[in-house]
């Protein structure tokens, strides 16, 4: 029987004027593939925990809800 452990990953996302929409939308789809490649997520010793933090040029909260 093999250990199975989970992974902590921290994604800075460019949210800022640079980038257009269909570059916004196609970086939100890359995490939501990521994601579900890297499942289970959670917080046991096994399973993966996901952190996701815009970065831009205003003062903006983005929610993202899963699957995009």
């Amino acid at each position: 029987m093999s250990a199975q452990c989970g992974a902590d990953i921290f994604i800075l996302n460019d949210n800022s004027g640079s980038v257009d929409a269909t570059e916004l939308k196609q970086s939100k789809e890359f995490i939501t593939r990521l994601a579900i490649e890297m499942a289970p997520l959670g917080t046991a010793t096994n399973q993966t925990r996901i952190a996701i933090a815009d970065f831009s040029n205003t003062n903006e909260y983005q929610q993202y809800n899963f699957p995009i």
